[in-house]
């Protein structure tokens, strides 16, 4: 995927296999940015590869 490329929550919540809860969760501390399409929030390809590169197979750490 582009590094500009942007999708949707369902979308990246199927390709990345992390919950929809989770990326608006990661969304509302700060981790992620968010463009809005109307009513959807479309998400960077990049900071989710990078969020899941960290993820790996733990919980990344609380934020303060």
């Amino acid at each position: 995927m582009s590094s500009t490329q942007r999708i949707s929550t369902a979308d990246a919540a199927r390709i990345y296999r992390i919950p929809a809860r989770t990326i608006r969760r990661w969304h509302s501390e700060g981790r992620l940015t968010a463009t809005r399409d109307g009513k959807r929030l479309l998400w960077s390809c990049a900071e989710l590869d990078q969020l899941a590169d960290l993820r790996g197979a733990s919980r990344l750490p609380r934020t303060p």
